[in-house]
């Protein structure tokens, strides 16, 4: 429905059915609302998580249980090309 029909002209029965049908897609619409509203909730949590797990220091051998073999190496001079087969 794109716009209000005249209401002058419809019978009893008609706006009885008019308002049946509002009701009815008002109920849809506030179902759909709270089942957004939750979902919204639930994503803005994750966000939250997200965002504060950005704040944390990166992970080290010295700070968490990764093994020495995977921290930062640090820098070592270039090698010399190989010379032979």
């Amino acid at each position: 429905m794109t716009e209000l029909p005249d209401l002058s002209l419809l019978t009893h029965a008609e706006k009885d059915a008019l308002i049946r049908a509002l009701w009815e897609a008002l109920q849809v619409s506030e179902r759909r609302n709270a089942e957004l509203t939750v979902r919204l909730a639930a994503a803005e949590r994750r966000i939250a998580e997200l965002e504060a797990r950005l704040n944390d220091p990166a992970k080290r051998p010295d700070n968490s249980s990764l093994p020495p073999s995977r921290g930062q190496k640090p820098n070592r001079p270039e090698k010399a090309p190989r010379k032979g087969p």
